[in-house]
């Protein structure tokens, strides 16, 4: 579980739309990539190592860190192939849930290079059907999908979510006419996006990332019932603060 903060007297922005963004510079970006590409990790990797890393701080200080308690992250995967190309990602989908203990995250290092091999044995093995095909099987048990609602509804596999769309405006760009940075789509000019996967319960942070003209974006957004726009926010600057730092060791 990702933990608010303590507050003093009542919070009163709890009912905003508390999605926040921020970008990272082109030089930050690119020392980010090269950071990844030197650990032979992909920048997917390296998001999620600081997404579990800035998580594990942010519940240390707000009082919901204990020796036993896992960090997780819940991350899309695509399972698409050359026969679904004009299907949306959402359309043919599975999940990764890289999950650590606090002891597991010592050696930051390590982590990433652990959730580096993790990912690549997960995307090499279509691990992701496994999450489809067990859904397949649980709808043709009777009662077993109504029985798992009840006596799972107050489980959650992730903390949050993650979603790295990579340089998806990039490839739009390449079909649709530019104006500077900008893709004109009919009579408007598409500068950027601003989304997250949705929010299940017990889920409480939800980011998505991509790149476009050579800066990285972070979206965030939060549980509105537990973390308010100034919550979000911070936990945003601190995600991005960690980034910046990682970027700094390219």
């Amino acid at each position: 579980v990702l933990r608010a903060m303590p507050e003093d007297g009542s919070r009163k922005d709890s009912e905003e739309f508390n999605l926040q963004s921020e970008y990272l510079d082109r030089t930050a970006t690119r020392r980010l990539r090269n950071v990844a590409s030197r650990a032979n990790v992909t920048l997917n990797d390296l998001l999620t190592r600081d997404l579990m890393e800035t998580m594990e701080e942010w519940n240390r200080e707000s009082g919901g860190a204990h020796r036993r308690k896992l960090i997780s992250v819940v991350i899309p995967t695509s399972l698409r192939g050359p026969a679904d190309d004009q299907l949306p990602a959402a359309n043919v989908l599975g999940y990764a849930f890289p999950v650590r203990t606090r002891k597991n995250m010592r050696d930051s290092q390590m982590l990433l290079t652990d959730l580096g091999e993790e990912m690549q044995k997960f995307m090499a093995a279509q691990h992701g059907w496994l999450f489809v095909q067990g859904l397949m099987i649980a709808q043709r048990i009777p009662c077993l999908m109504s029985l798992s609602r009840i006596m799972l509804r107050h489980q959650c596999m992730g903390m949050a979510v993650l979603s790295h769309m990579g340089n998806r405006l990039n490839s739009i760009s390449s079909r649709l006419n530019t104006v500077g940075e900008g893709i004109r789509v009919g009579n408007m000019i598409l500068t950027e996006i601003r989304c997250v996967p949705p929010l299940r319960h017990g889920t409480h942070a939800a980011a998505a990332t991509y790149i476009f003209g050579g800066r990285l974006m972070v979206n965030l957004r939060c549980d509105p019932v537990t973390f308010g726009v100034c919550q979000t926010r911070q936990l945003l600057d601190r995600y991005v603060a960690r980034l910046k730092r990682s970027a700094d060791e390219g």
